[in-house]
């Protein structure tokens, strides 16, 4: 649990806690209730030696704190240099420094690295400077994105022959950044510098907050803590968050430890500081999933983040309250990350409007967009824009998108994971639409290849075409079992996971069915592979045993397979084999399932669940023993890190304020004119499910399908 004071804010200990050793001050900053530090380039030489890198590390691991940000060398800063990265002199220092903040800010899950540009030089002409840089930074910026890293260039005041004066200096030379392919570079926002500068703050925040890789305050004249200058740094803060500024803000100003803080407290309410503890929404309740269990809590929202997590009790105070009824229980937001919505192209099947609203119903705030049965599929830059601008006015939860990998597209796949993919699917049989061709597997091997050098994942859709035998045409739902039988799934994964150990890169399993598949990803896990898995409700839910012959709703692939093996599914589950679950939401339109007729041969093979997951897992799980709090892992936590969506899948302060209140013990009956989905069709028609999604909020607010509120998220930003 956390008080809350800090939460939303880093401490730089760089100029903050100087009073002690360096290695000293992240323990301190942590025993003053900051979660996140940040430093300076803490060596005094580009190359340190690894014994001094090691204990610096070791320094921020034992204090319990995540270091938030980290300059590259910026010279020697006392002397008055102020950067390297525009020094044609200094390139190789910079570059060589690149690799050693590389490597801290994996080992240590950073994920922001502010490079100072460099001050004017009178031996080198602007001209040669710039060119410099953008050599520099952008080899810092492909160093970095592997891992989700953002280079930060800042402006500076105070140093004359410092060329970044204002936010509209950066931007020109990060839309050099973008064209060059950097698109993980982004502006520092120092508040301060700007300000000295003669910046307009306040108009720069209302049209660019969205735009911010950072936030660093201190109050002017005299660079100290808010409250003792004249800038209104709390309605900064305030408008940036309201913006679309979802980061944390860095405390970069200049006090003794004594008193460094007392504006975060909320008795500097009464002598009217800027405080953290005005919250626009304050949620009570008995029941609260947080990291440490279900307990009784009270969770704080202010623009729209988490910021404070405290017993039940504690009084907080908020614009707007919720109290919990007594058979509620809050849960994060659930996470879904395998989700086909079809448009454009297919938007008679399912489109952004239905699918979002259909998410939310089921408790779900973030998903995740299959790059295929649209018109054009993701396997461009243009077909991904295409995408975004069909989305951006209709989702009511928050979208991403995964790029495909088809033959021919080896060119796009760098383009795509800079504009902000989350990955990569391809398929090894035939994808079910002509214009999404699937791989061989070599063609895969190679796709593995090219990814590994950025680090982006691979999602796999595995069946072995060779071991897939043509449906028999009928209604007879054994004959299209046999034909997709677990062999196929078997051999695919076994390729999936030899091309993954060869190449060293990450692919992830989609859709389990065969549970004799199990023993292989649990023996490449333990070997190392960076393998992950995942299944469905359908697969978990559901056996071959209670499927009618012509019931083509149960149709997909790969099949519903026998209840044996649906147990092993679970037991896969429980002792991680398998990494989480899904719904791979595949919808229709009703005349493609051949509900009519009920033939298996010419039936679409999709399971339409987005709304239902939650209850349908719960259902499942609670007969076995399994608690809510895994169920919620596995479907919000777990497919939350598949992704790296690091700021969703758990009440924790700093994530976004994405919420389900869930009354686990009400049931229902699924009534398929009751889903949000497009097409009413499903295969759990009139079944009995318990666990009922009351409200759904996103970033602290009531999904509400008539004002779509929903973000267009971009891999390393979300």
């Amino acid at each position: 649990m956390h008080d809350g004071t800090r939460a939303g804010y880093s401490v730089n200990c760089s100029i903050l806690f100087t009073e002690l050793p360096l290695l000293a001050r992240p323990a301190a900053a942590r025993a003053a209730g900051f979660d996140t530090v940040e430093f300076w380039w803490p060596f005094t030489e580009p190359v340190p030696p690894q014994a001094q890198v090691a204990e610096f590390e070791a320094a921020i691991r034992d204090a319990g704190v995540r270091l938030g940000a980290l300059n590259f060398d910026a010279g020697a800063m006392p002397a008055g240099e102020r950067g390297l990265p525009s020094l044609p002199d200094r390139g190789a220092d910079f570059r060589a420094n690149v690799q050693v903040v590389a490597g801290i800010g994996e080992r240590l899950g950073c994920r922001l690295f502010n490079a100072l540009y460099g001050n004017r030089n009178p031996r080198f002409s602007p001209q040669e400077q710039d060119a410099e840089a953008g050599r520099n930074l952008l080899e810092g910026a492909r160093a970095v994105a592997p891992f989700g890293g953002t280079v930060l260039l800042e402006p500076l005041s105070g140093a004359p022959d410092y060329p970044l004066k204002t936010a509209a200096d950066v931007f020109a030379v990060l839309d050099r950044m973008h064209a060059a392919g950097a698109a993980n570079t982004a502006l520092l926002a120092d508040f301060y510098h700007l300000a000295v500068n003669g910046d307009d703050v306040a108009a720069l925040v209302a049209a660019d907050a969205g735009r911010f890789g950072h936030v660093q305050i201190a109050d002017a004249p005299g660079r100290g803590a808010p409250g003792t200058g004249t800038l209104p740094l709390a309605d900064w803060i305030r408008a940036s968050r309201s913006g679309g500024y979802r980061g944390e803000v860095s405390l970069e100003y200049a006090a003794p430890v004594s008193g460094a803080f007392d504006w975060l407290e909320p008795e500097a309410a009464a002598a009217g500081k800027p405080v953290a503890d005005r919250y626009d929404l304050v949620i009570r309740g008995n029941a609260v999933l947080t990291p440490e269990g279900i307990v009784p809590a009270e969770v704080a929202v202010r623009d729209g983040s988490i910021a404070a997590v405290v017993p039940l009790g504690a009084g907080l105070a908020g614009e707007r309250l919720l109290e919990l009824a007594d058979d509620e229980t809050l849960l994060p937001g659930l996470v879904d990350t395998h989700v086909h919505v079809n448009e454009p192209g297919r938007t008679e099947w399912e489109g952004f409007a239905s699918a979002t609203r259909a998410a939310a119903a089921g408790g779900i705030t973030t998903l995740i967009d299959m790059p295929l049965n649209s018109i054009p599929p993701t396997v461009t830059v243009e077909a991904l824009e295409i995408k975004r601008a069909c989305a951006a006015p209709q989702a009511a939860v928050d979208v991403g998108f995964w790029g495909g990998a088809v033959p021919g597209n080896e060119a796009d796949l760098r383009p795509l994971h800079d504009a902000g993919v989350f990955g990569f699917k391809c398929f090894l049989v035939h994808s079910g639409v002509d214009e999404f061709p699937h791989l061989e597997p070599a063609e895969m091997e190679t796709v593995l290849a090219e990814l590994k050098t950025v680090d982006a994942l691979l999602i796999v859709h595995a069946e072995d075409p060779g071991q897939i035998r043509d449906t028999p045409a009928g209604p007879q739902y054994a004959g299209f079992l046999a034909s997709r039988p677990p062999e196929a799934e078997n051999s695919a994964v076994g390729q999936v996971i030899e091309a993954a150990r060869r190449t060293g890169a990450r692919a992830h399993i989609l859709h389990l069915s065969s549970a004799e598949a199990l023993p292989l990803i649990r023996a490449a896990k333990d070997d190392g592979v960076r393998l992950t898995a995942e299944t469905c409700p359908h697969y978990l839910t559901l056996t071959a045993e209670e499927i009618p012959d012509g019931a083509t709703a149960f149709k997909c692939c790969p099949p519903i397979r026998a209840d044996a093996n649906r147990e092993q599914l679970w037991a896969g589950l429980a002792d991680g084999t398998i990494d989480c679950i899904v719904s791979d939401h595949s919808p229709s339109t009703q005349d493609l399932k051949d509900l009519v007729r009920g033939d298996f041969g010419v039936a679409w093979g999709g399971v339409s669940s987005l709304q239902l997951g939650l209850a349908l897992i719960w259902t499942e799980a609670r007969t076995r023993g399994i608690s809510l709090e895994r169920v919620v892992h596995w479907m919000s936590a777990a497919p939350a890190a598949l992704a790296g969506l690091d700021r969703k899948g758990g009440i924790v302060p700093g994530r976004d304020a994405d919420f389900a209140v869930f009354a686990p013990a009400e049931t229902f009956t699924v009534d398929p004119a009751a889903l949000q989905h497009r097409n009413p069709v499903t295969p759990y028609a009139g079944k009995r499910l318990t666990g009922v999604v009351r409200r759904t909020l996103l970033a602290g607010v009531d999904v509400d399908p008539g004002v779509p509120a929903g973000r267009l998220l971009r891999r390393g930003e979300a």
